[in-house]
């Protein structure tokens, strides 16, 4: 189950990033399909790490779990500013930061 979540997250974030690019020279600066893929990918990312960090003996806060959790608050930061403020240039370097991040 974990992998499969995996996978989501870096499918949905490698589809918003494509989505973004591809729409980069438009006048819509808040791509609806974009975000929502974006979110999709949130959601995945967010159930990958809940099932990771959290083991039967405590918390499992190994470096690659702690960089997915930055990067995933990172993501979500920006996701937040993206509702608001045309943010697209900086997604487009953030989101595949938070692909290598997640991998």
């Amino acid at each position: 189950m974990p992998q499969s979540l995996i996978f989501a997250s870096l499918a949905a974030y490698a589809i918003a990033t494509l989505l973004l690019i591809k729409q980069w020279g438009q006048t819509d600066r808040r791509p609806a399909l974009a975000l929502f893929v974006w979110a999709a990918g949130l959601v995945c990312h967010a159930l990958h790490l809940a099932l990771s960090i959290h083991i039967p003996g405590g918390l499992d806060i190994s470096l690659g779990n702690a960089m997915s959790l930055v990067a995933w608050i990172t993501l979500v930061l920006l996701f937040g500013g993206a509702l608001r403020y045309p943010v697209n240039g900086l997604a487009v370097i953030l989101l595949p930061l938070g692909i290598m991040a997640t991998a």
